[in-house]
């Protein structure tokens, strides 16, 4: 399933991604161009949340998965871009402004915005960005009680966007050498075990300490795990800090 992840991904990023960062609604293909039944009457160029969030929540899991530094890349490629959409007032709008908008105003999906700010909230913890996290929470804040209105799948991501702004979503990062079995087992770990919003990552950026040895910390906004070394141990950490503040405080 990771290869097809990864070459969907790449195909996606090679034939649909623009030179502004937007992911293309529509590419015409030879595939289907004899069928004028599967041809659209007209081409949307214009950018759009929807996808750009989607998108850049795949890619940010798939750089957790596979720990490859080119999604790192392309994510804060695709975040960039977002701020065309950028509603002052905060969060984002569904796609750059219409003549249309005069009447009926622009529009802002409340389940594309919580989308978008989980987006961020994990890139912002792998960057280690407090202006992009301030976004994400600006997002959340700006669709109100809209998110309660939508449909029962939005909620739920609402709900985990509200924990990820809370206490951040569940940073695991291992560091010393990446090719040492006992750091491929901590990593294999930090992908295995649960937690709604989670990131696991080397620690390239060398900001924990290891002492020679593989070693993972596992954080969120308020703290840092003591270093582990322990598979089993690391296992324990994740699901103690992904649970919800008044279970975590027993």
């Amino acid at each position: 399933l990771l290869a097809m992840a990864t070459k969907a991904a790449d195909a996606i990023a090679s034939t649909r991604l623009e030179a502004n960062g937007f992911v293309a609604q529509y590419v015409p293909s030879e595939l289907v161009s004899h069928d004028p039944r599967l041809r659209p009457e007209r081409h949307d160029d214009r950018p759009y949340l929807r996808p750009q969030a989607a998108f850049g929540n795949a890619v940010v899991a798939l750089y957790s998965s596979t720990g490859d530094a080119k999604y790192r890349a392309l994510a804060t490629k695709l975040a960039a871009s977002m701020a065309a959409l950028a509603d002052p007032r905060g969060g984002f709008f569904d796609t750059t402004a219409r003549d249309v908008d005069a009447i009926a105003g622009r529009q802002k999906s409340a389940a594309d915005n919580v989308a978008a700010a989980r987006f961020l909230f994990a890139l912002a913890e792998i960057t280690h960005d407090d202006a992009m996290r301030a976004t994400a929470t600006a997002a959340l804040r700006s669709i109100g009680h809209a998110a309660l209105d939508d449909t029962t799948e939005a909620l739920g991501d609402y709900v985990i966007a509200l924990a990820d702004d809370a206490r951040g979503v569940v940073d695991v990062s291992v560091a010393g050498d990446a090719g040492d079995a006992k750091a491929q087992a901590l990593l294999r770990a930090a992908r295995a075990a649960w937690a709604p919003s989670k990131i696991v990552r080397v620690d390239v950026d060398k900001r924990y300490p290891h002492g020679g040895a593989a070693t993972a910390y596992v954080c969120d906004a308020h703290a840092c795990s003591p270093p582990i070394m322990d598979v089993a141990k690391l296992d324990a950490m994740i699901r103690r800090t992904a649970l919800p503040f008044d279970c975590a405080a027993r």
